[in-house]
């Protein structure tokens, strides 16, 4: 029984069925822990779990049934730090689908709950499972690369996806980058260790891939994201270049094709990311609404596998943040203080957003143009607006055109 705790709706019919078809995956399939689908494996996958976590945190009250399914993880974990990517098991899993893409539940779930909630305690419970975790993933790699799980995993069958080894590896070092974050917020003594470890990764990442692959839309998308290009302006631009000349069709895996949308909107190509969300042909999240869906499919064509599968839904979480541009400040996470970037477009003149903060609620409204923020009376916001940076409090209201 998960509790709604933040909502999003919008004026654009397309953009609010995807949104909610996201959530409806999320909530369909969590009975008694987060499943893959409700209907046939009904395992709790780890890589779908934590890739849906983030706007599962949006919109329900995950706090308790996530902590029961970490337990459930933690509770797999092999003395070696090795995981199954399914949670619980009948021991299944230990040496096939497991690796740092799915394992990452185990760091990104609770690091995600501390986001929200800003419990300190809840990353105590699990760093020694953390930190065991991390030095199992130096033995499934070689000399920096790791080599043992699945990469960006059911890319359109025509699409090609950056190398398996490349999202692996740069998973890994996305957790040691967490890690010291998490090591410096509990005071412990190996924060300059996980420093260390992924100056060490990222570096033989970029000598082993970067400039080496086939410059395809998730290769690049792929090296925005993990901050490894040399020029991410000029890249940024080449991957608009190649969403254009694809049409705005989606089709990367359940990591790239989210990727995308995030570095285009990071380096301002918004528009494009949005009209790939939006895109009604296949492969893409409104073509499967458009073909019948209620729920987000497992693979793009719906052809085979499952028709509700939650591991497409972190899109939900790009709309929401994206079109409110609300984003928690790290700086200070549990909601005490957040971000606002606003966006405006024509395509979508009406949105209404809110979330539960545990000072209250904090609403967006955006009505033709004109944008009104309502934060609690404990919340403050940083506001980016026409390059200058505003500290609000309580109400704020503006035309953003």
């Amino acid at each position: 029984d998960l509790s709604q705790n933040g909502g999003f709706q919008c004026s654009h019919k397309t953009l609010q069925q995807i949104y909610d078809a996201a959530l409806w995956s999320v909530k369909t399939n969590f009975h008694h822990i987060p499943t893959d689908c409700p209907h046939r494996e009904k395992n709790g996958w780890t890589g779908d779990a934590h890739i849906s976590s983030e706007f599962a945190l949006f919109n329900l009250n995950m706090e308790e049934a996530y902590i029961q399914y970490i337990d459930n993880l933690v509770d797999c974990q092999w003395p070696s730090g090795q995981l199954p990517c399914i949670a619980p098991t009948s021991v299944y899993g230990y040496n096939y689908q497991s690796g740092p893409t799915w394992d990452a539940a185990l760091i990104l779930i609770p690091w995600n709950l501390y986001f929200f909630t800003g419990r300190k305690e809840i990353l105590e419970r699990y760093y020694d499972s953390m930190r065991q975790y991390m030095y199992y993933t130096q033995q499934i790699s070689e000399g920096g690369i790791c080599k043992s799980g699945l990469g960006d995993f059911l890319p359109d069958c025509l699409q090609e996806v950056c190398p398996r080894e490349m999202i692996l590896s740069c998973f890994v070092l996305r957790l040691a980058q967490i890690m010291e974050k998490i090591a410096k917020i509990l005071k412990r003594e190996e924060c300059e260790d996980w420093r260390n470890l992924s100056l060490r990764i990222k570096k033989t990442i970029k000598k082993e891939f970067y400039n080496k692959c086939s410059r395809t839309e998730s290769y690049l998308s792929c090296v925005l994201y993990y901050d490894l290009s040399d020029n991410p302006e000029k890249e940024a631009a080449e991957l608009a270049a190649l969403v254009r000349a694809k049409k705005h069709c989606a089709g990367g895996g359940i990591f790239g094709s989210v990727y995308v949308l995030k570095v285009l909107t990071r380096y301002g190509y918004f528009e494009d990311a949005l009209q790939i969300v939006m895109q009604e042909k296949y492969p893409g999240w409104a073509y499967m609404l458009k073909s019948g869906g209620s729920t987000l499919w497992e693979h793009w064509d719906g052809e085979k596998g499952s028709l509700n599968h939650h591991m497409r839904s972190a899109v939900g979480a790009w709309i929401y943040k994206a079109l409110t541009g609300l984003e928690i400040d790290e700086s200070s996470p549990g909601w005490r203080r957040v971000v606002f970037r606003p966006r405006f477009t024509h395509k979508i003149p009406k949105l209404n957003a809110w979330f539960n903060t545990p000072y209250g609620k904090l609403s967006i409204f955006i009505d033709n143009g004109k944008m009104k923020l309502e934060l609690p009376e404990e919340v403050t916001a940083h506001l980016f607006w026409k390059n200058e940076v505003y500290e609000i409090t309580g109400s704020w209201e503006r035309k953003l055109y």
